[in-house]
């Protein structure tokens, strides 16, 4: 059975997925089942965590740093109630997979893909993957369930371009973003095959209009975040350090959340 059948079976809407954390939790209940979980996540990955798990940090009105990049923000409670609500899901309605502290983005992925997961969090190119029967399942998509069901967020990430300050040929290189930039790139050559345009003006194009699910896509990048820190690969230990200390229970999230905020911040003070 795929993800449309479990809902279908579980007595739930196939075209609606979860649109708070009471909703989510509710309906990873209800999918729960000998044969398959109701929700899974890469808990044993910094880089599937910070993707998939930081926007309910920032749905719930928190951040993972301050606005000058100077200071964490893991040990406030907005931070600290999403940490708490991932470890609810995996300890208390026992809705994901034993031992997800072990689950990197293959695993928590094929989970899903395999119909032993009715429920995850992923991103445009998975979605296309779906509509082209690259991946053979019958799944739905909708905006990442926040708190309220109104303040919602999402992982806004990609390739960059960029112009390093001692470019020989600064003409040519802006001329090439330029180029990558226009709409005969960022349509013909990336909605057409289900990419995200950089530019928000281009979202209205016959590619995403013959597909309804690149709407809920559309209002995922206009809620799209990104922490900016020089130091963002380095606070990868800590904060999944924090994140698998409070799942496994060795440490309450609030405490977990305090100790990476104390790591990040001796990172960030460096």
């Amino acid at each position: 059975m795929e993800p449309k059948d479990h809902f279908a079976e579980a007595g739930l809407d196939p075209e609606k997925g979860p649109a708070t954390w009471d909703e989510l939790i509710e309906y990873a209940q209800k999918l729960t089942t000998e044969d398959h979980y109701g929700y899974v996540f890469g808990a044993g990955d910094s880089g599937t965590m910070m993707f998939t798990f930081v926007p309910y940090i920032w749905c719930n009105g928190g951040d993972v740093m301050s606005a000058d990049g100077t200071q964490s923000m893991l040990d406030q409670p907005e931070a600290v109630e999403a940490l708490q609500l991932m470890c609810d899901l995996a300890n208390e309605y026992k809705v994901c997979p034993e031992g997800i502290t072990a689950y990197g983005w293959t695993e928590s992925q094929d989970a899903f893909l395999s119909g032993k997961a009715s429920m995850i969090v992923l991103g445009s190119a998975a979605v296309w993957s779906m509509l082209t029967g690259e991946y053979d399942i019958n799944a739905g998509s909708c905006l990442i369930p926040s708190k309220d069901g109104v303040t919602y967020s999402s992982f806004s990430g990609g390739d960059s371009l960029a112009m390093v300050y001692d470019c020989a040929n600064p003409d040519v290189a802006w001329d090439f973003i330029e180029y990558c930039l226009s709409e005969d790139v960022q349509v013909e050559e990336m909605a057409q095959y289900g990419q995200l345009p950089a530019r928000s003006d281009l979202f209205d194009n016959q590619y995403f209009e013959a597909n309804p699910e690149f709407q809920v896509m559309r209002e995922a990048l206009a809620v799209g975040e990104a922490p900016y820190s020089l130091k963002y690969n380095e606070m990868y230990v800590p904060f999944l350090d924090g994140v698998q200390a409070a799942i496994n229970g060795v440490m309450t999230a609030e405490e977990a959340f305090a100790s990476a905020a104390q790591n990040i911040n001796a990172l960030l003070a460096e």
